[in-house]
């Protein structure tokens, strides 16, 4: 994340073509009409990666501290889902 803040604006906007230095990097693996799609959210399903499958992983990569220098999930938002884990299991 550091990184992407350090690339100047213009070279991630280009022409009105948003995240240019994507679309560029993968340009030969990718159709060409996948260039000219727009851009998508992508919504994580976390609740069920806790409950199912990943309980070792956030207990181990999840820490306050780690999520907190990552800068991009909300901490308290992660407690929430792992609390209602435990009610959605029973």
């Amino acid at each position: 994340m550091q990184r992407s803040l350090r690339i100047p604006f213009r070279h991630k906007l280009r022409g009105g073509v948003s995240k240019a230095l994507l679309r560029d990097a993968f340009a030969d693996p990718l159709p060409a009409s996948n260039s000219r799609l727009p851009k998508k959210g992508f919504n994580a399903p976390l609740a069920l990666w806790m409950r199912e499958r990943l309980d070792a992983y956030f207990d181990q990569h999840m820490s306050r501290p780690a999520v907190e220098k990552q800068e991009i999930l909300n901490w308290n938002y992660l407690q929430r889902l792992h609390a209602d884990r435990g009610r959605a299991m029973t």
